[in-house]
């Protein structure tokens, strides 16, 4: 969890670091650990055993480290009560660390240090506490008053303000301060952007799997949905096919008939021409012959029929019945042609009809036999009175016959 907290720490001096994360405090922490164990390992190494306790301030330091890494690791689990009270548990620890610890940027520290290499223990604090305590204590013994002259020394040499050293001196302490000021700043933009990167982790962490599940679950919707439209494109394609087959297969059936009927049309269409010219040259050679003898006639001339006998009205009767039975016979044949070829030409028609209603899944059963009976029915001549055009009887039993192949 990110809290926004307020921790402070003092050294010896009384010098004030606050820090609002824990990144922060850490980083500078370790430095202060880093830089005073180094010190107290060159102790180790010229076997000194009286060593300021500022020189083994890094185990408490360490101690305060500690608690803080153990508190990142658990701050997700915590809630907001105990999170505070741990955070007030290492405030009281940094407090505690004004008794015994020094800042490593004072600008003594090293000067301490040395003074502890060479002197004991009672010159090294009488050097420190002279400084930062501005004390002069027990100065009836040599190793205190050693320490504040050591202490003095420090602090007066070079005392006119003027020269070059001093001022030297407070600009790179100066710029100590603005590196360590901005340090800090770099190290709480470092700790804030890895805490929004942490909480993007975890949301996108968390979101992942529902997302992933989602995307799965169009995935096999979209598959499906998929399927079934090939599955049903697949169904088309064989009615399609099945379709064509059996209109191939009817074609292949009516081709014959339909080119008979075409053949048939064009024929009744000439024989109707050729029997209307015959027509129309008897009908002009009978008005020519009747002219011709009712002329006669009029003006009683005699002709090689006489009508004035009953024999000539005979034969003159005859052949006025025999000529208008030629007529009528020649009439009937020629209307018969043009009414034949009329007829194929519409059997012709509906046998592409019927294709094409197959072709489109219109014609059922029930249709089939229509359109059956329709194409193979009788048709009328016109020259028997009593023609109907009566269907053939066994056509409906042939059709089922073939359609159940």
């Amino acid at each position: 969890m990110q809290q926004t907290i307020k921790l402070a720490v003092k050294d010896a001096t009384d010098q004030l670091w606050e820090f609002t994360n824990l990144a922060e405090l850490k980083e500078f922490l370790n430095t202060e650990i880093e830089f005073w164990k180094g010190k107290y390992e060159g102790f180790e190494s010229t076997k000194i055993q009286e060593i300021h306790q500022h020189f083994t301030s890094y185990t408490h330091i360490s101690r305060i480290v500690t608690a803080i890494d153990d508190l990142e690791k658990e701050a997700s689990e915590l809630d907001e009560k105990v999170y505070v009270n741990r955070i007030n548990q290492i405030n009281e620890q940094l407090r505690g660390l004004r008794a015994i610890w020094l800042w490593s940027g004072q600008p003594y520290t090293e000067t301490f240090y040395k003074c502890n290499l060479k002197y004991n223990l009672k010159v090294t604090t009488a050097f420190i506490d002279f400084l930062i305590k501005k004390q002069c204590a027990n100065l009836n013994e040599q190793d205190y008053l050693i320490g504040v002259l050591l202490g003095y020394e420090f602090l007066m040499q070079d005392s006119d303000i003027t020269k070059r050293s001093v001022s030297e001196r407070e600009s790179l302490s100066r710029l100590r301060e603005a590196l360590s000021s901005s340090k800090n700043e770099l190290v709480r933009e470092v700790d804030e952007f890895k805490a929004e990167f942490q909480d993007w982790y975890n949301v996108t962490k968390n979101s992942w799997p529902g997302w992933l599940n989602d995307k799965e679950k169009e995935h096999k919707t979209a598959q499906g949905g998929y399927q079934t439209e090939f599955n049903e494109y697949i169904e088309q394609c064989k009615d399609n096919i099945s379709t064509l087959e059996k209109t191939y297969e009817e074609l292949l059936r009516l081709a014959k008939p339909a080119d008979y009927w075409n053949k048939a049309a064009k024929k009744f269409k000439l024989q109707g021409l050729l029997w209307s010219l015959t027509l129309v040259a008897s009908i002009a050679v009978g008005l020519l012959y009747f002219s011709d003898f009712f002329s006669l006639w009029l003006i009683g001339k005699e002709s090689d029929v006489n009508l004035g006998s009953v024999q000539g009205v005979i034969i003159f009767g005859t052949l006025v019945a025999v000529y208008a039975y030629l007529v009528r016979v020649l009439s009937r044949i020629t209307f018969s042609a043009f009414h034949l070829m009329r007829d194929a030409e519409e059997r012709e028609q509906l046998t592409y009809l019927y294709l094409s209603l197959i072709n489109n899944k219109a014609a059922d059963e029930k249709s089939r036999d229509i359109v059956f009976q329709a194409l193979f029915s009788r048709a009328e001549t016109g020259l028997l009175a009593s023609e109907s055009g009566p269907t053939m009887p066994v056509i409906s039993e042939i059709i089922k016959a073939t359609t159940n192949r």
